[in-house]
């Protein structure tokens, strides 16, 4: 019989994380107790710089691939934080929800589209003083630009005829 010392067991605190492939420094603690504060502390904010960066990037990415969505969805999020104030405001005043929730839509398509008759009659009004498109007849052509081809309908007479087979 030989003297050979147990199997470590459920007992034995340090066996069961060994085998969990945590290794400990011969005192017992962990090796990332070992470095400095100062190398812990600049670790830690590696960490966190890097994870920053890695969300920042996949939200930018989201906000490209979605851009048809994003703009309907900022416009969405502004006008609600706008008209966060006014619902309590009205509730306080004796309105019911509902009421509170339509007068608060109803102003805010009003709101909307005065703004838009106010840009179109201001883009109206400042139609006659823009100046025409161009002064040139449609047939010329600026010097150095290509000519438009020429179809293939319009043979010029000096043009051998295919040949025939």
């Amino acid at each position: 019989m030989s003297a050979e010392p147990p199997p470590p067991g459920p007992e034995d605190g340090r066996a069961g994380q060994a085998r969990a492939g945590q290794s400990r420094a011969g005192n017992g603690r962990p090796p990332y107790e070992a470095l400095p504060p100062p190398v812990r502390a600049a670790a830690a904010w590696s960490a966190a710089v890097i994870l920053l960066i890695a969300v920042g990037g996949l939200v930018v990415y989201a906000l490209v691939a979605l851009r048809a969505a994003t703009v309907p969805m900022m416009v969405a999020l502004l006008a609600t934080s706008l008209l966060q104030p006014v619902m309590p405001w009205l509730l306080r005043r004796g309105l019911g929800r509902g009421a509170a929730a339509g007068l608060t839509c109803a102003v805010l398509v009003l709101a909307v589209t005065g703004v838009i008759a106010l840009l179109v009659n201001s883009l109206v009004h400042s139609a006659p003083r823009s100046p025409p498109r161009s002064s040139r007849p449609a047939t010329s052509w600026p010097p150095g630009w290509a000519r438009p081809a020429r179809s293939c309908s319009t043979r010029s007479s000096r043009a051998p005829a295919p040949a025939a087979r």
